[in-house]
């Protein structure tokens, strides 16, 4: 699932998709049209250097409200269908204290899956922030 919003736009794919391929890839460099926009506009961030990872620190974001967001990711039931409760609330309950990156990445997902159904199979709108969508009755 691509989480980087340009790159979701229907629009922005579709003009992607007609581009040349000399303008997608250079160099073994991938977006390279947007590359050489970002160099023209902004060399500071040196746009044409090889793709870097990163770890996001997951785990600890959801730490902090960890039990909140358990009890609020168990009872969507699309997460009832993939999941048991008991198991949803017992793994956002460990990232509590020392959250490990495994615990953080499995309760991520479940919770970014619970907002995406909730958004585009139940057709909800989700205003607000996590917990004020989640807290809305199903």
């Amino acid at each position: 699932v691509e989480g980087r919003t340009p790159f979701l736009d229907l629009e922005v794919a579709n003009i992607a998709m007609r581009l040349p391929d000399r303008l997608k890839i250079r160099n073994n460099l991938g977006k390279y049209i947007l590359r050489k926009w970002l160099n023209k506009k902004f060399p500071e961030a040196k746009p044409m250097s090889p793709k870097k990872g990163f770890s996001v620190p997951v785990a600890e974001w959801i730490s902090k409200k960890a039990r909140l967001s358990g009890e609020l990711v168990a009872a969507q039931p699309c997460i009832g269908e993939v999941a048991i409760a008991s198991r949803v609330r017992a793994l956002f309950s460990s990232l509590d204290g020392n959250p490990t990156r495994k615990a953080g990445q499995m309760a991520w997902t479940l919770l970014f899956y619970a907002l995406w159904y909730r958004f585009h199979i139940d057709r909800k709108p989700c205003d607000g922030d996590v917990f004020d969508n989640l807290s809305i009755a199903n």
